[in-house]
């Protein structure tokens, strides 16, 4: 019945294949993931100074926004993650923890105008409640014309 050497080789890798485990779904695969990583944040929140980080949670109302954005990002992208992992699934599952992230990024944004929002409790700020000081230290971040040797800018 073996026509070529093709079909001959196909039969004898075939000949003592043995069935595999199918992969447990993508949800209970996450869920696991998700289990796992809890366990350890649990283990080391038990050596580290939860009150401080609580304090400062509460102190600046926008850090709570950014560390949900962050939670539910890496929630988002186990499940992407894991969903990408079987070879029937379309590839948009990697835009999955997109919106999430997006979220945390802003979030985190605000913190960089939290001294306009919120009044400071802190001894000394990064950024004063003047813009004129916000405008200098972008200026310094501005890079720098380059000169001629004569000390003129160089023409364009």
């Amino acid at each position: 019945m073996v026509t070529n050497s093709y079909d001959r080789l196909i039969q004898a890798l075939g000949a003592d294949l043995t069935p595999v485990r199918r992969l447990a779904p993508p949800g209970a695969r996450t869920l696991i993931w998700l289990t796992i990583v809890g366990a350890i944040a649990l283990a080391l929140a038990t050596v580290s100074d939860v009150g401080a980080m609580s304090r400062r949670l509460m102190a600046a109302p926008d850090m709570w926004l950014a560390a949900i954005g962050s939670l539910v990002t890496a929630v988002l992208a186990a499940v992407a993650a894991f969903q990408l992992s079987l070879p029937d699934r379309k590839p948009a599952w990697a835009l999955l923890p997109l919106p999430a992230a997006v979220f945390w990024v802003a979030a985190s944004g605000i913190g960089c105008l939290r001294s306009w929002l919120v009044p400071c409790r802190c001894r000394r700020p990064f950024f004063g409640s003047q813009p004129a000081e916000l405008a200098a230290f972008a200026r310094g971040l501005c890079p720098k014309p380059i000169l001629h040797r004569s000390g003129r800018p160089r023409p364009a």
